[in-house]
């Protein structure tokens, strides 16, 4: 898939659609001469989510959070597997809990293109998201809280 670009050099592909450009075990192909939105992109590491140990590079996995006011105001932690497996590794099931252990919705999007939300069940979801998901063909796993 060609990585479609406007007329400032910002990046116009679909959101959780791999670039073309992200090299099979992780990384920027055309790292130095890549698009300004991703010059300009800092991710969640950069704004203080994680340790030291969980730097996209070090961990294979790229953070990014945003609030949606879908849920309540609830922020999305999103976590998007830069290097296949990373989400299922060590590193990525504790940023996936540390996140969760917040109050955080989790977004996980892996390198195979698949996506799925993690929620606690103690956090309300509207019927709003769900069907936003559903369409998206996005599965919903609601985890139990913990007391």
């Amino acid at each position: 898939m060609a990585v479609d670009m406007d007329s400032k050099g910002m990046v116009t592909k679909p959101p959780g659609v791999p670039c073309e450009f992200q090299k099979a075990k992780g990384g920027c192909g055309v790292y130095g001469s890549h698009p300004a939105s991703c010059k300009s992109f800092r991710c969640g590491w950069l704004q203080g989510m994680g340790k030291k140990k969980d730097r996209p590079d070090k961990s294979g996995i790229v953070m990014n959070r945003s609030s949606i006011d879908l849920i309540d105001g609830n922020e999305l932690a999103t976590l998007i597997e830069g290097r296949p497996g990373a989400l299922k590794s060590r590193a990525g099931k504790r940023l996936m809990r540390q996140n969760l252990a917040d109050g955080k919705i989790v977004m996980r999007m892996h390198t195979t293109g698949a996506r799925d939300v993690i929620v606690k069940e103690s956090v309300h979801v509207d019927s709003q998201f769900r069907r936003d998901a559903a369409c998206s063909l996005i599965p919903i796993q609601f985890v139990p809280s913990r007391k």
